[in-house]
């Protein structure tokens, strides 16, 4: 039997606050799926998401024509999929406070 599992920020901020490896699916030009194995943590207690990735690479510029993504990870033996809207956030200060918190995860 299955069922819908609701996540709080501050659970999911506890499950990626010690960084974890997943799954990060996209979508390309011609709408196929992008699926890559990425680093993501907590930016903080929201419930924001993290990787950090260079700006020209696939799953960036994938990002740019669809924001629409899905992160999974396994949890133990639960799979836990996000589905999100990403931003990409390239100024300085932003840069540096991801890179801060994957050096805290």
């Amino acid at each position: 039997m299955g069922g819908l599992m609701a996540w709080r920020a501050e659970e999911l901020a506890g499950l990626f606050g010690i960084g974890r490896t997943a799954l990060l699916a996209t979508r390309d030009a011609r709408y196929g799926v992008h699926l890559v194995a990425v680093n993501a943590f907590a930016l903080g207690d929201d419930g924001a998401l993290g990787v950090l990735t260079r700006s020209s690479s696939r799953k960036a510029r994938n990002l740019r024509l669809d924001a629409r993504c899905a992160l999974s990870v396994l949890e133990q033996r639960r799979y836990l999929t996000v589905l999100a809207r990403a931003v990409i956030l390239e100024d300085a200060a932003s840069v540096a406070m991801g890179e801060a918190a994957f050096g805290r995860a």
